[in-house]
């Protein structure tokens, strides 16, 4: 674009220039006309006519040209300061462009900076978050069932000796204490196929079990206890239930604990049902875990 503006302006001072050299030329001062002979067969001479022009008119003319010419001469220095300002400006802008290219690359470059840094420092957080999970689940406390009976009642609860309570072994299996805030159970007959119709989700409302009410040790384990609504029986009865075949006595229950790391509520969900002896071969009689992973979580 520089070598265009200046090759314009030097072709447009040239250019003028021989326009003014055209208008300068030198005119035939006195016009002459003659007469043309009207008739070259006519032996007869005609009179020539000369008409001079006065020295008046020839001077306006020439102050008019000598008016073009000063006029045409202004309006070529006056186009040739335009081209060199436009020169002037055409290289302050070029100037200006390699510096704000200069300046984006540089702001780009602290863009990408930003980028990683906080890429880093994001993979960095994450890490962090993944080895603190780590840590808590591997030290945290984890509340397992390790047995369940329905218990015929004692005397020395409110509820009188009659009452039938399901009585849970609760055994911590984690590195530190467990805060448990208690345990709600059921026991209700259904079919042998179907756990889930003996289910309550009700079992993980927290109702009043807004505090801890005892604590376990790491590898220690301690009695829950939890009324069954409707059931009665004499102190050391077994409590099995009546059942049709098909049918069996299934217990559900939700241990709710916080760990030593936080108050986050942790749940041990169970399910068992009772067997006879042999039922099948070989197994004592007594309530066995049943349903699967499904009924049996912890979380």
């Amino acid at each position: 674009m520089l070598k265009r503006l200046a090759m314009l302006a030097v072709l447009i001072p040239l250019a003028i220039s021989a326009i003014l050299a055209g208008q300068n030329a030198p005119k035939t001062a006195p016009k002459k006309r003659i007469a043309k002979q009207e008739d070259q067969n006519s032996s007869k001479t005609q009179p020539v006519i000369v008409q001079v022009q006065s020295p008046t008119q020839s001077r306006e003319d020439l102050e008019i040209q000598q008016k073009l010419v000063d006029f045409t001469g202004g309006l070529v220095i006056v186009t040739g300061l335009i081209v060199v300002a436009g020169i002037v400006q055409a290289v302050i802008l070029n100037r200006q462009a390699r510096l704000m290219g200069k300046h984006a690359e540089h702001l780009q470059g602290l863009v990408n900076a930003a980028t990683d840094n906080a890429k880093s420092a994001q993979d960095s957080a994450e890490t962090a978050l993944k080895q603190a999970n780590h840590i808590v689940a591997s030290e945290r406390a984890w509340i397992l069932p390790i047995s369940v009976i329905l218990s015929s009642g004692a005397s020395d609860r409110s509820e009188g000796n009659e009452q039938v309570f399901i009585q849970c072994a609760a055994e911590n299996h984690g590195r530190t204490a467990a805060r448990v805030l208690g345990l709600k159970a059921l026991a209700a007959i259904g079919p042998v196929s179907d756990p889930g119709q003996t289910w309550d989700q009700s079992l993980y409302d927290p109702d009043s079990q807004t505090a801890p009410r005892t604590v376990i040790l790491p590898n220690k384990a301690t009695a829950l206890h939890c009324p069954v609504p409707g059931f009665t029986a004499k102190p050391g009865q077994e409590v099995r239930g009546d059942y049709k075949p098909g049918e069996a006595l299934f217990i559900h229950g939700v241990i709710r604990y916080w760990d030593m790391f936080s108050e986050t509520d942790r749940f041990t969900r169970f399910c068992l049902r009772w067997h006879n002896v042999g039922e099948p071969p070989g197994t004592k009689a007594g309530f066995h875990f049943a349903g699967g992973d499904r009924y049996n979580q912890q979380t």
